[in-house]
């Protein structure tokens, strides 16, 4: 992403810091060669701190009535495993820790940009990274499609309901991973902008902060969860219509529903 610096000033534009927008403090390389190791390593600081303070609970967690961390992990688990079992019905055991770890993934990683830390923020604030969630979604739908209808009946229905739907179907399978990812790019950056011009237009008063920093910050905890959500459902929506079937319009010569025929008794 183009390095782009904004300098919004209250008064005095010479006193008024520059503020880094889509820039990274840890890159090498140019253009499609660039390698944001900021990302990168920011996003291993998300997977630490899932994995590791679950490695740890986890020991004392009991078979009885869950308490603190345990009634919470079970709770998030649970919210999963029900749209799990709307989208997917029987397929939700095999693919509910996948949306979950997608779901928990994204949510600490909206979360991390808000903390107010210099040199910390969201993985998901970089378009690299929710592309890569967009791409990894749609190449795990082709493959499921396939698995379950094989090359030509996966093929077929692009042709649906007429063979003149081709391009508007292949358009709309390709567009599902670039709009699943600048959504929830562009929904992120636009939360952190937000902050960065908040503290720019009272940089000289930081004490008029108290009222709309926590606002804002509040309402942006609300839309780092609302994107983790709805791209888990999404998620779930492109795999619960890959492992369809196609409804069957004749079975054995007759139309769908009609009763097999009765002998008549002599």
């Amino acid at each position: 992403m183009a390095r782009l610096t904004t300098l919004l000033a209250a008064g005095d534009t010479t006193q008024q810091p520059p503020i880094p927008i889509g820039e990274h403090w840890l890159q090498t390389g140019s253009g499609l060669l660039a390698i944001n190791w900021d990302t990168i390593i920011l996003t291993w600081l998300v997977i630490a701190l899932i994995v590791v303070p679950l490695l740890i609970v986890s020991r004392n967690f009991t078979s009885g009535v869950p308490r603190g961390f345990q009634a919470v992990y079970e709770f998030v688990v649970e919210f999963v495993n029900g749209y799990a079992e709307q989208s997917l019905g029987t397929r939700a055991a095999t693919l509910m820790p996948l949306a979950l770890t997608l779901f928990v993934f994204i949510l600490i990683s909206n979360y991390l940009g808000l903390i107010p830390i210099p040199y910390l923020k969201s993985p998901t604030a970089d378009l690299n990274t929710t592309l890569a969630l967009g791409i990894f979604t749609f190449i795990l739908v082709q493959a499921l499609a396939v698995q379950e209808r094989g090359v030509r009946g996966h093929t077929r229905h692009f042709f649906k309901p007429f063979a003149l739907f081709f391009v508007i179907n292949l358009i709309d399978e390709l567009a599902r991973p670039v709009t699943l990812a600048f959504r929830l790019f562009g929904n992120i950056v636009a939360g952190e902008i937000m902050i960065l011009i908040l503290q720019a237009l009272l940089y000289n008063a930081p004490f008029l902060l108290l009222l709309p920093m926590p606002i804002w910050i509040g309402f942006s905890i609300f839309v780092g969860l609302i994107q983790a959500f709805i791209f888990m459902m999404l998620f779930l929506a492109y795999i619960g219509l890959a492992v369809e079937h196609e409804p069957e319009e004749e079975r054995h010569g007759e139309p769908l529903g009609t009763a097999p025929a009765q002998p008549e008794h002599a």
